[in-house]
């Protein structure tokens, strides 16, 4: 089947979270009507690394680091950070990631979803600095145990270990 372009912008902007993809070095390219909404944020604005100002400024420390590391692995990533409405509200989202590969396997471009999940922990306080770096290596390290791979080092990613229930693979 074969979508017109008006079809195709019709359908991703209709996914009901925000969505963007990116070149290579996470540089974003485009934007569905939801992320731009959500943020405020024009397509130029958001475009390059513009899209940073929508992250929350201690989120800044990790998120975009844990987002190059797996970049550079070529493999897909979740990782929890906040990210700003267009009301200045600051919401917790899971970052998730996967890439696009060419013909002969090599990534050619990046899709990036946000997924609201500020409500799913209620009576829960803002994650501190600490706990989110946490979570968000597990989320790194959980997904190379689900992928299969057996070396996960490759992705730089140090496991810290916490109390956390489920996290093994």
């Amino acid at each position: 089947m074969k979508y017109s372009e008006e079809q195709l912008r019709a359908f991703i902007n209709t996914i009901p979270t925000p969505a963007w993809s990116c070149s290579l070095d996470g540089s974003a390219e485009s934007f569905n009507g939801r992320w731009l909404n959500y943020t405020g944020l024009s397509a130029e604005e958001a475009s390059g690394w513009g899209w940073k100002a929508a992250i929350h400024p201690d989120d800044l420390r990790y998120l975009p680091k844990t987002f190059q590391e797996a970049l550079d692995a070529g493999q897909a990533f979740e990782v929890e950070g906040r990210l700003r409405s267009v009301n200045g509200e600051f919401r917790r989202y899971l970052f998730r990631s996967n890439p696009l590969p060419d013909e002969s396997g090599r990534v050619v471009k990046w899709y990036v979803t946000n997924t609201d999940i500020e409500d799913l922990m209620p009576g829960e306080d803002a994650l501190s600095d600490d706990r989110r770096g946490t979570l968000s290596t597990v989320s790194v390290a959980r997904m190379a145990c689900n992928a299969g791979f057996t070396h996960a080092a490759s992705l730089s990613v140090t496991l810290k270990v916490e109390p956390f229930a489920g996290t093994t693979c």
